[in-house]
């Protein structure tokens, strides 16, 4: 079983951004890439479209039940690819930019900046809906004032440390060029 499959994007390399998308797969402590693409549109973001047909090759190849998790950045997010990981079946945490509204059970629609953080302190909910889909989420209001908002479909206990693997993606990723690509 694959443990995680994460999705990382855009990279500087010299004065050139070249944006690429990229399925890497790992398991404990191993991160290798299994497929990507160059992306031509000026340094923007994939497209859901994009990310959709990337990961039906994958799963294709390898079986949607054997994806133990997907993890991505803030630009990765929407109704639309939440929703096609949701009916795949597949476990998902993405990061979202603190504008996005949660939709609680409760009733009551917050942004992230509305729930009154403590500093490292995270806060779980359950069953909520954002970008038009019920998940998890989990957030923190980080020492330098910035928001970890995640949302998903794992445990919400569980998200931050399961988010944290993203940086070994992260790694594999400078590591295909030691210090020709900038972060």
């Amino acid at each position: 079983m694959i443990e995680q499959i994460g999705l990382p994007t855009q990279w500087d390399f010299g004065h050139h951004q070249t944006n690429i998308l990229m399925v890497v797969a790992g398991y404990g402590h191993f991160v290798v890439p299994i497929y990507w693409e160059m992306l031509d549109n000026n340094s923007g973001n994939s497209s859901c479209q994009h990310r959709i047909d990337l990961l039906s090759l994958c799963i294709d190849l390898i079986g949607a039940q054997r994806i133990g998790l997907v993890i991505g950045d803030r630009e990765f997010v929407g109704q639309r690819w939440f929703s096609y990981l949701k009916n795949k079946t597949i476990p998902f945490i993405m990061r979202l930019p603190k504008h996005h509204k949660i939709h609680r059970c409760d009733g009551r629609i917050q942004t992230v900046e509305a729930l009154g953080l403590i500093e490292n302190k995270s806060l779980t909910m359950n069953d909520c809906m954002v970008d038009g889909v019920v998940g998890n989420v989990w957030v923190r209001l980080t020492e330098d004032g910035d928001y970890l908002f995640l949302f998903g479909t794992v445990q919400a206990k569980f998200m931050g440390q399961l988010y944290r693997k993203r940086w070994g993606i992260e790694a594999c990723s400078l590591r295909r060029s030691d210090s020709e690509y900038e972060r």
